[in-house]
């Protein structure tokens, strides 16, 4: 950094852990010496068209997203051209920054020659460049400067991609997540208790075993987990560790992303550490003091994650419960940086809740912050479930958190 570098590259990613280490590594030294040194990420894809760590790459950059001064993401190495352009096609439109993308040259045959001339090389990149998926380009593994000069002279005939803002809330497990703001409702299971309950008579069974039977017993509605961390009781650091890392690489349950309870929150660390993907957090309650929620709030964007915030709507008149949502909103998004999509309110339903000021707090929360999502605690004994869930999604609600049994009441 202190030799005035233009340019950082975090390249040839396989696998996000690592990724997501060396960020968090950025972030900490940017914290502390502040600089606007911009940022390039690529990742290659193995012949499974996933990263090593399974993770397909539209997840892998939902994972990274939070990167500071985030120039670019693309592709880099792989097995060239050909077979990365079906992906190119898909982060052209997907990602809000700019592409980069800089191939092999093939793989190599026995005798170290590899495949793609530079004629060749330059043909097929042309075909993206045509089709405006490009922004910066270049050569990997077996190009020579030939090859750049072929690629350079092709497609600087062409118009490069212009970037789109994306204000849809994106999560990620092995695979993407995208939830838009006019969607219908977007369940959330918690699983914690189902966990307890298949471990306490499961002595000795690998997690992995565990993970499948979960799935066996997961609705199908669900679209993401929830797991309290308290609920786990596990002893050892390194239980929490193995738990979340088998966890994410679980080719079934490992698909959705995580929304994530913790009172304790070095357990809550050890679990963002060994998970790839990119999940909600339950953040803090706006009824906490805001440099409380600061605190944690910075603590938790280092782990990209999007945080929810618990509005309690019966305690205090909605004028004043009003003016905090706004302060806090502001810190949020202006200070420390939260991106609008990536905050979340979630609400408890009760019988014994105003459920006139949940309502207005819901629309005053969708008129103020037009592109925060609103999660909506199911409770077991509030009434008129169907009726005032609708009214409630009407308003600006699009997430819905429920244990298994309760999704008796899932049909809209």
């Amino acid at each position: 950094m202190d030799g005035g570098v233009d340019v950082l590259l975090l390249e040839t990613v396989y696998d996000t852990l690592n990724a997501k280490a060396a960020i968090y590594a950025l972030m900490e030294f940017f914290s502390k010496n502040p600089k606007d040194i911009p940022l390039m990420v690529s990742a290659t894809i193995s012949s499974s068209q996933t990263l090593l760590s399974k993770q397909d790459v539209f997840s892998f950059f939902v994972s990274i997203r939070h990167a500071p001064n985030l120039l670019a993401l693309g592709l880099n190495c792989s097995l060239g051209p050909p077979f990365l352009g079906s992906f190119l096609d898909g982060l052209s439109t997907f990602v809000d920054v700019y592409t980069i993308f800089y191939p092999s040259a093939g793989l190599p045959d026995s005798k170290g020659n590899y495949p793609y001339t530079p004629e060749l090389m330059a043909e097929l990149v042309k075909e993206y460049a045509k089709r405006k998926w490009l922004n910066i380009v270049g050569g990997c593994c077996g190009t020579t400067p030939k090859h750049i000069q072929y690629i350079a002279e092709v497609v600087a005939r062409y118009q490069p991609r212009k970037p789109k803002e994306n204000n849809t809330l994106q999560l990620s497990g092995l695979k993407k997540l995208e939830i838009h703001s006019n969607s219908n409702l977007v369940f959330i299971c918690d699983i914690s208790e189902l966990i307890l309950k298949i471990i306490s008579f499961s002595e000795n069974r690998q997690f992995s075993e565990i993970f499948d039977e979960v799935y066996q017993e997961l609705p199908r509605e669900a679209k993401i987990l929830f797991i309290n961390i308290d609920a786990l009781k596990f002893n050892y650091q390194e239980d929490f560790k193995s738990f979340f890392k088998t966890l994410s690489q679980h080719t079934k349950l490992g698909v959705f992303p995580l929304m994530l309870s913790s009172s304790r929150w070095h357990d809550l660390e050890h679990a963002l550490e060994n998970l790839q993907g990119k999940s909600i957090v339950d953040g803090a309650s706006i009824e906490e003091e805001i440099s409380e929620i600061r605190k944690k709030i910075e603590f938790l964007r280092k782990y990209g994650v999007a945080v929810s915030l618990k509005v309690q709507t019966s305690k205090e008149n909605l004028q004043k419960k009003a003016k905090t949502l706004q302060k806090l909103y502001e810190i949020l998004t202006k200070e420390i940086k939260v991106p609008p999509k990536e905050i979340l309110f979630e609400f408890s339903l009760s019988e014994d809740l105003l459920f006139d000021n949940t309502l207005s707090a819901i629309k005053f929360i969708k008129t103020k912050f037009r592109y925060s999502s609103i999660i909506i605690r199911f409770v077991s004994s509030f009434q008129e479930k169907k009726l005032k869930l609708n009214i409630l999604q009407n308003a600006g609600a699009n997430l819905i958190l429920m244990k298994p049994e309760h999704f008796e009441f899932r049909e809209s």
